[in-house]
């Protein structure tokens, strides 16, 4: 049976060169690559769950949020300045329907005919960062899609190429055995050999996509994977005042 390369010694060659150290300096260590050999299940990466924590954990999201609700609490104390008894809606909430954060543009503001002023210039710097948001939620979202849809394609180039290994891996043993039977010649069981390490190879290039697929998905959620499951907000409704 051809077994599956695990390209160990790339690893070490990697890590040494990484660490600026000669690449003998690990040949004699022993390296854990569980973590990086670990394939995950297309169940695993639930759409919803892997866009909830994009949407919950990225930095740049929570600076726009930030700065949205610093635009509306100046649009809120120009309104309170004219109108203290009026109540304004949560600046912000996250929708868990819509799963995706929703922004609180009262309607109010249409009611109170004010186009000058303070509240008319903070009103316009709220919408302006409204804007901003929504189209980064947006790149965002788009963002974590694709590289979802990346990793379930390269999930099943993965499987294909296992099984494909499997089946050439069996070929190859009945080579064996009926070249040891006398039934077949060398030449036989050393193409039918030759196939199983091609395949092999095909599992080991597959692995390595995967790993950058899910590295890109990573970087794009800003979360290791095994952190996917992140909390839920305090309070869905109104996260912020």
């Amino acid at each position: 049976e051809v077994a599956e390369p695990d390209g160990t010694p790339e690893l070490r060659a990697a890590i040494a060169a990484a660490a600026g150290l000669p690449a003998q300096a690990l040949e004699s260590t022993s390296l854990d690559t569980s973590a990086v050999t670990r394939v995950p299940s297309a169940e695993g990466l639930p759409a919803e769950e892997v866009q909830r924590t994009a949407l919950l954990n990225r930095l740049d999201i929570h600076a726009a949020l930030a700065r949205y609700a610093a635009s509306e609490a100046k649009l809120k104390l120009e309104i309170s300045k004219q109108y203290p008894d009026l109540v304004l809606s949560p600046g912000y909430s996250y929708d868990q329907g819509d799963n995706r954060w929703s922004l609180g543009l009262s309607l109010i503001l249409a009611l109170l005919n004010k186009n000058e002023g303070p509240i008319a210039e903070a009103r316009a710097q709220r919408e302006v960062d409204a804007a901003h948001f929504y189209a980064l939620q947006a790149r965002v979202i788009a963002e974590q899609e694709q590289a979802l849809r990346r990793c379930l394609a390269t999930l099943q180039e993965l499987s294909g190429a296992e099984r494909l290994h499997a089946e050439y891996n069996a070929r190859y043993r009945q080579s064996e055995l009926q070249f040891n039977a006398g039934y077949s010649d060398h030449l036989e069981l050393v193409g039918s050999k030759l196939e199983a390490l091609k395949s092999s190879q095909a599992v080991l290039d597959a692995r390595i996509k995967l790993q950058r697929a899910l590295g890109t998905l990573e970087d794009v959620m800003q979360c290791p994977l095994d952190d996917m499951s992140l909390p839920a907000p305090a309070n869905q409704k109104e996260m912020h005042k």
